[in-house]
């Protein structure tokens, strides 16, 4: 057990809107996607069973690469996502047998690490909800590494109210003030991204979980990419909460976040 860190894709919602592609570290199956920073979480532990909700805003008229012959309202949108890691002994990602959640399966990848979105199925009215509002019940079939087990998270999700009001705009020589009031939430992070890949510009920012009205310094901006007149970045408001579940004398971290994204343009 010497896992110390977890990394957790945040634009989740890209995987299943833009593209088949399905990204959760160092998962990437076909055509690349917007860029995806990582958040890295401290800890010890043998696996970690995640569960996502992304909520979406995006302005086709404002943000559309091409000019549309007519305004489309505003769309927003909402996805359900599990992701599973499970280790032996080490930094190793091992096969843990059939995962499923709420009793939808999720898909394991060539590395091992296990992926599901709402979309999956290729239901695309029903299929944006995995139940989540009533806890994720987590059914891990085990493997040579793993032994089999079964828990319900039921925490609460975290949630944050102000996508609505976050600007489509930031521009890189001001300041930029945010209020990130959220609930149920052991921290929050901040994620700008902007550029052709993660590299090119991002910044991500990590609050406590009574922050309220923060500032994030035009130095720290200095790293995004200019958009352009086209160009899309995306703003992300993630709060997120986790605990730690000991089972078959084993230690697995069960977390719930929510990705709030909104489309900008980087000045």
């Amino acid at each position: 057990m010497k896992k110390t860190s977890l990394y957790l894709s945040t634009m989740i919602i890209m995987l299943g809107l833009f593209s088949s592609c399905k990204k959760l570290t160092n998962v990437n199956k076909s055509n690349p996607v917007p860029p995806t920073p990582t958040i890295t979480v401290p800890g010890v532990y043998d696996g970690s069973l995640v569960s996502v909700r992304t909520f979406f805003s995006f302005d086709v008229t404002k943000f559309s690469p091409i000019k549309l012959p007519v305004a489309v309202p505003p769309i927003d949108l909402q996805l359900e996502t599990a992701t599973a890691l499970f280790y032996n002994g080490g930094t190793s990602v091992v096969d843990a047998g059939a995962v499923s959640v709420n009793s939808f399966s999720l898909t394991k990848a060539s590395n091992n690490a296990y992926f599901r979105n709402s979309f999956d199925a290729g239901n695309y009215t029903s299929g944006l909800d995995m139940n989540f509002s009533s806890g994720s019940s987590w059914n891990v079939g085990g493997a040579s590494a793993v032994t089999a087990f079964t828990y319900n998270h039921t925490d609460a999700f975290p949630s944050y109210s102000g996508l609505s009001s976050l600007p489509e705009t930031i521009n890189k020589s001001s300041n930029l003030s945010l209020n990130i009031t959220s609930s149920n939430a052991d921290s929050v992070f901040v994620a700008i991204i902007s550029g052709s890949t993660t590299a090119s510009g991002s910044v991500i920012k990590r609050y406590g979980p009574t922050a309220t009205n923060i500032t994030i310094s035009s130095a720290d901006l200095a790293p995004l990419t200019t958009t352009g007149s086209n160009g899309i970045a995306y703003l992300e408001i993630i709060p997120w909460r986790y605990k730690m579940v000991t089972l078959n004398s084993k230690n697995y971290v069960f977390m719930k976040l929510a990705a709030y994204v909104k489309n900008v343009k980087i000045q």
